[in-house]
């Protein structure tokens, strides 16, 4: 169970540099995208999944998770939400991994 004060925290604390790595490495990356997907959570919580996941994706050092956790095609599909937010971030996310040349590849292969 998410408490209502407490849906902002895993993104904010992803917003550091710092913990973008601690974070990564306990494994974060997976539930995040579990929550971002399911239609079993409330809206702000998925939109909260996604900042968090837009933020680690700043990290150059995050990259290879993403590509071993698969994460570039849900990002791609979430860049064309109909929510707002989520396809912001979602955006966000997918720019922030184009910056990585070995990136790219994967990211047009998925569309995006």
């Amino acid at each position: 169970c998410v408490l209502p004060k407490q849906k902002h925290i895993v993104g904010n604390l992803c917003t550091h540099d710092h913990h973008r790595r601690t974070l990564m490495k306990a494994g974060v990356l997976e539930p995040l995208m579990s929550l971002a997907r399911s239609g079993k959570v409330e809206l702000e919580i998925r939109r909260f999944s996604m900042l968090a996941i837009a933020n680690l994706a700043a990290c150059f050092g995050n990259h290879d998770e993403f590509v071993s956790h698969d994460t570039v095609p849900m990002l791609v599909s979430f860049s064309n939400s109909s929510d707002p937010e989520i396809r912001n971030y979602a955006a966000f996310a997918v720019a922030e991994l184009s910056r990585n040349s070995d990136m790219m590849e994967i990211i047009t292969d998925e569309g995006g």
